[in-house]
């Protein structure tokens, strides 16, 4: 019902306009500055979306690139275990 009480859209013909050259000017300044943030955020993005993509491959930046198996080193550690279960045997000199 109310949109039967609704006005019926008119169409406007363009018109044409005389712009004088200051603000012929004025327009490609702000057609140029609006091009420039197009593309400033466009990149910030950009630089956005590859830092976490490299952040999921290769992990957060400066944090200790920590080995996923428990590594002891002469076969001594402070594994709470009791033992180490990678430690290799000690090699010997052939006498």
């Amino acid at each position: 019902m109310k949109s039967r009480m609704k006005p019926a859209l008119r169409v406007v013909l363009a018109a044409p306009v005389q712009l004088s050259l200051s603000m012929d000017g004025v327009l490609r300044d702000v057609q140029h500055a609006f091009y420039g943030l197009c593309v400033n955020a466009g990149k910030q993005v950009l630089a956005a979306m590859m830092e976490a993509d490299r952040v999921a491959l290769y992990g957060a930046k400066g944090a200790p690139n920590l080995p996923a198996v428990h590594l002891c080193f002469g076969g001594s550690c402070s594994d709470k275990r009791g033992h180490c279960s990678n430690a290799s045997p000690r090699l010997r000199r052939e006498k």
